[in-house]
């Protein structure tokens, strides 16, 4: 189309024109030419070729003033420009979430401490369970079993107290004979003692007998006046 533009300028008539441009388009196809000296854009396709009008219109782009209303652009770019308060469904959902949380806490920290319980009970019931076998402390009874160490005919006699535990498996029947001996002492059918002076010495304890006498039994076969005349 230059071509014969160009030459109609120059004077030669429209058909010499015409002809001129088909020859040239001829030379064209058989050997083309891929760039032209005037052409600013280099190797920009195989064949470069002018296209002076596409055949179409393209479409003019928005204003900025005039974007279209309701679109997922306009949507978009209300989201961002501006912060709206959030629905009554969004609070729902984050008060949801944030009860769950909680609940998901506390019940974390009943694990926990339902683990750490049955642990203690783990620990702890065979002890009871231990206890409750065993005989039931008779303070009177072992009170009677200290002075059974004793020789019968009530001369006085010293013995060691690791003497009464003799026999005894279980290391807790220490504490029963130990608090009994107190009670004798107390109520003076022993004397206790010691072999150390030492304060800090161990297993020198000793019982001395004093007396057989048990007042729990004189009180038990006590009568009083009044109980007399009234039995009488």
């Amino acid at each position: 189309m230059k071509l014969v533009r160009r030459l109609s300028e120059e004077g030669v008539c429209k058909e010499e024109a015409l002809q001129a441009a088909e020859e040239a388009g001829e030379e064209a196809r058989v050997s083309p030419q891929y760039e032209e000296d005037d052409d600013h854009l280099a190797n920009d396709s195989p064949v470069d070729l002018d296209l002076e009008n596409t055949g179409f219109v393209l479409p003019e782009a928005h204003p900025e003033d005039q974007l279209p209303e309701g679109g997922v652009a306009a949507r978009l770019n209300d989201s961002v420009a501006s912060e709206e308060p959030a629905t009554e469904y969004e609070a729902l959902v984050l008060k949801w979430v944030a009860d769950y949380v909680n609940s998901a806490q506390e019940s974390i920290k009943s694990t926990e401490l339902e683990k750490r319980v049955n642990h203690w009970r783990k620990i702890v019931t065979p002890k009871l369970q231990a206890e409750e076998a065993r005989t039931e402390f008779d303070i009177h009874r072992y009170g009677s079993k200290i002075l059974s160490h004793f020789p019968s005919d009530g001369r006085k006699q010293t013995i060691p107290f690791k003497q009464l535990m003799v026999g005894e498996e279980d290391p807790r029947e220490v504490a029963r004979f130990f608090l009994s001996s107190l009670m004798l002492a107390n109520s003076h059918n022993i004397e206790l003692s010691k072999t150390s002076p030492d304060d800090m010495a161990m297993d020198c304890l000793e019982l001395t007998l004093k007396s057989r006498v048990r007042h729990h039994e004189e009180l038990e076969e006590y009568a009083a006046p009044s109980q007399a005349n009234t039995t009488r």
